[in-house]
């Protein structure tokens, strides 16, 4: 966690994709970040805070989210329409990290059951 002059440490998961690259390369000198990619790009660049993990498996990436102020989640399924499998998952994933992690990250967004009805 962030003091008052650290840069505030963001976790952006699905960094290899289209929006998740784009807030990483326009937020790289205003946030401390984490990348998350499904696997570890050849690339990664020098000093750069890259993981992997499956998205899916909890117990995977929980650990990618130790010392984080915030989690930009953006990991997913591109393919439109996405299987409902595929989005259960991610939407269960983000439910779940914040339940894992609920006085640790700020959440703008909502969490309740999912109805497959």
């Amino acid at each position: 966690m962030t003091s008052n002059n650290e840069k505030r440490k963001v976790l952006i998961t699905g960094a290899g994709g289209k929006i998740g690259a784009s807030l990483s390369k326009h937020h790289a000198d205003t946030y401390d970040l984490r990348l998350h990619y499904r696997q570890l790009p050849e690339n990664p660049g020098d000093g750069i805070d890259i993981v992997a993990a499956d998205i899916t498996d909890l117990e995977q990436t929980l650990p990618i989210a130790e010392d984080v102020d915030t989690i930009w989640h953006l990991a997913g399924d591109p393919r439109v329409p996405a299987p409902w499998e595929s989005v259960y998952a991610n939407t269960s994933w983000a439910c779940e990290m914040c339940s894992k992690l609920p006085n640790r990250l700020e959440y703008g967004g909502w969490c309740s059951p999912l109805r497959t009805t």
